[in-house]
């Protein structure tokens, strides 16, 4: 790796222990403690209401055990429910409770606080793109 590669790369990876940094600090200050992927599953469920812990893991690409670890936690905190499935007495839904909307409101407001504070000073052209190079970075990376 050249002199210059290790400099792009040293920029990225600080630019996302930042984000990381204002984003876990934001949610201490709230009170949220949770992971990310927590706020990640808990998104999905909110996304695809009535769904279950197979069709999040399906979604997550994580393991099913995993996600039933995460959805235990959320529900446990009162963030989510199980319902039962009208299709399938087997399975249960997983749905998003009250609490759980809420706190996603508030994860929602931190990411445009961060973006807001990231992006000051830039254009709306040289945001537009910031973020479609970061797509393009994401998109060469997955394949």
């Amino acid at each position: 790796m050249d002199m210059s590669t290790e400099k792009e790369l040293d920029q990225l990876f600080g630019l996302l222990r930042a984000i990381k940094r204002q984003y876990r600090a934001e949610l201490i200050e709230l009170g949220i403690d949770l992971a990310p992927m927590h706020l990640k599953v808990l998104k999905m469920v909110q996304q695809r209401s009535g769904c279950t812990a197979q069709a999040i893991a399906a979604a997550s690409g994580r393991d099913k055990a995993q996600i039933a670890r995460l959805v235990h936690t959320l529900r446990q905190a009162g963030y989510v429910r199980r319902v039962e499935n009208p299709d399938d007495r087997r399975s249960q839904l997983i749905d998003i409770d009250t609490a759980g909307s809420k706190v996603l409101q508030e994860t929602a407001a931190i990411h445009r606080r961060i973006v807001s504070t990231m992006t000051r000073g830039l254009s709306k052209a040289d945001q537009t793109v910031f973020f479609s190079v970061v797509q393009q970075f994401r998109n060469n990376l997955a394949r």
